[in-house]
């Protein structure tokens, strides 16, 4: 979770609660009984999804506090 206990939370409720009720309240409705077995495939392909957005913005800010340390000026090591 590299400190961020919020995305790691997220992450797992979306996949073991969010997602899973979600489908399990939508597929039957379209599908009969298909739409349990689709609940679980939906509930990961979800998940990926909300992890890959977490993953992309936390990158950008990653790459944006990189830029901006590598703009400092190096320390002078006289006196």
């Amino acid at each position: 979770s590299l400190e961020k206990a919020g995305h790691s939370l997220l992450i797992s409720l979306s996949r073991g609660l969010l997602f899973t009720v979600l489908g399990l309240a939508l597929f039957p409705l379209i599908w009969a009984e298909t739409g349990i077995w689709i609940t679980p495939v939906f509930a990961e392909v979800a998940t990926t999804a909300v992890t890959v957005l977490l993953m992309l913005r936390w990158a950008g800010r990653l790459d944006s506090v990189r830029a901006e340390k590598a703009a400092e000026p190096l320390p002078s090591l006289e006196g």
